[in-house]
């Protein structure tokens, strides 16, 4: 990474709020819906929270620096 890709990244996360992640777990609870669903709809719901467990991950670290 560039010294200027850092920077850039950096810049970019600072957007990255603990209001915006609770937005997002209180928009896309992290359970089950009731009933049955498709494996597609399932792998949908995960990909939800991959993101927001990534998005925690990257808040997190910057908290640490």
């Amino acid at each position: 990474l560039s010294s200027s890709s850092a920077a850039s990244d950096v810049y970019k996360r600072q957007s990255l709020t603990k209001e915006l992640l609770q937005h997002l777990q209180d928009l896309f609870p992290n359970q089950l819906p009731a009933g049955e669903i498709s494996i597609e709809e399932l792998r949908y719901l995960q990909g939800q929270q991959s993101v927001i467990r990534k998005l925690e991950e990257l808040y997190n670290q910057d908290e640490e620096i």
